[in-house]
């Protein structure tokens, strides 16, 4: 597809859609545990609240999949989840009734997970051409989920946690700007045979790698919707955007060697690498008790679950080019809606019988017992090791 002229070069329009793109995502991520804790729901409620968005993203990633793979122009289909998103947001304000905030998750959500995995996919793409670099393109993306949150944080601070969806609109008028200046990029079906999943689920290795990945997302599931909650309880609510910031400093080294490091150990090793860093960090986070403490661990978190997701990012160009946005999505709702789903719903319940940090610990122990049975699998299929993509 032809591009038309645009005021930012493709590689300053991908890096300002990743770093506001994702700095918004993570800003919602941060705070939307701590909104809903304002209102007085208990950890259950907060679980579902939680698992329902995600569970809408189940059916959102489909659809947007498909809109994306079969549209002349993806672009428009990401500004069109941009307009809904921020009609949504500010909904939030005119109530706080458990069933309304529900209710508005449900739409939110359907379009909030399936943002980053549109765009991402278009990126990976147009990278293949040689005209830009995809891990330093996606270096921005950490900086943006690193320091835009810590504007959010200190607004919210100031004028108080309704200020949350207001602050993200904002960002998202930002988002939808750079959206616009994107290279204009057709859908892999737009013109040519329509393919359905089928092929890629007809795929038995991959297929268990998405099983492995979902019970490791649903882990992260319970970190994502309760670690806000826990660092609150211990009274350090203000310090949530600093843990973004320790993330972020082990993400941007991954990043910035992702390309040769993935070269020089392989897929496999680098998987079984981020399941292992994941049990160590739940069972530290489940024994400590110390905020500065628990910031410093996050630092795993820059590499266990940013290589997760970055990995497979690389790791998707071997499925149908008619068919790669359609993967993203679906390895997004492995990480994002399924896993979220159960490990908000399962973990706060437990965490009101015998609280969050036992919780984390349990949550530990069953990622020690998938790192084993994941190394068993990689050892006995001798999957993952494909050549490097890129």
């Amino acid at each position: 597809m032809k591009e038309r002229k645009a005021l930012l070069s493709p590689f300053a329009a991908f890096s300002g859609y990743f770093f506001m793109g994702y700095g918004s995502w993570a800003t919602v991520n941060s705070f939307w545990p701590v909104f809903f804790n304002s209102f007085g729901y208990s950890n259950t409620q907060i679980g579902v609240l939680s698992a329902v968005g995600p569970f809408s993203a189940l059916f959102g990633l489909i659809f947007w999949g498909a809109r994306a793979d079969r549209a002349k122009c993806r672009n428009n289909v990401a500004l069109l989840m941009c307009l809904i998103l921020g009609a949504v947001a500010m909904l939030y304000l005119a109530g706080n009734s458990f069933f309304y905030v529900s209710a508005l998750s449900v739409i939110f959500m359907f379009c909030f997970f399936a943002m980053t995995p549109t765009v991402d996919a278009m990126f990976i793409e147009y990278a293949q051409s040689g005209k830009i670099d995809y891990g330093k393109g996606r270096l921005s993306g950490s900086f943006g989920l690193a320091f835009v949150p810590m504007l959010p944080g200190f607004v919210i601070s100031r004028f108080g946690i309704r200020s949350l969806f207001p602050t993200y609109l904002a960002m998202l008028l930002i988002v939808m700007i750079l959206v616009s200046q994107l290279p204009k990029m057709a859908g892999g079906q737009s013109g040519g045979k329509k393919i359905g999943l089928s092929a890629v689920r007809g795929d038995r290795q991959l297929t268990g790698l998405f099983c492995f990945l979902f019970f490791l997302h649903m882990t992260n599931g319970f970190y994502f919707a309760f670690f806000p909650v826990y660092m609150d309880n211990l009274g350090a609510s203000n310090l949530i955007g600093l843990n973004n910031l320790a993330q972020f400093c082990m993400e941007a080294l991954l990043i910035w060697f992702l390309v040769r490091t993935v070269k020089r150990f392989g897929f496999a090793k680098l998987y079984a690498f981020a399941f292992a860093l994941t049990a160590a960090r739940m069972l530290l986070i489940g024994s400590i008790r110390s905020p500065a403490a628990l910031i410093v661990v996050n630092l795993f978190c820059g590499l266990s679950y940013s290589m997760c997701m970055m990995l497979f990012s690389l790791f998707a160009l071997r499925t149908p080019a008619q068919l790669r946005t359609s993967t993203q999505m679906l390895n997004t709702i492995v990480a994002h809606s399924l896993s979220r789903f159960f490990g908000s719903m399962i973990g706060g319940a437990l965490s009101d019988v015998i609280g969050i940090g036992p919780v984390f610990i349990c949550v530990g122990l069953f990622d020690v017992l998938l790192f084993l049975c994941f190394a068993l699998w990689l050892k006995k299929t001798g999957f993952l090791r494909d050549p490097v993509l890129m």
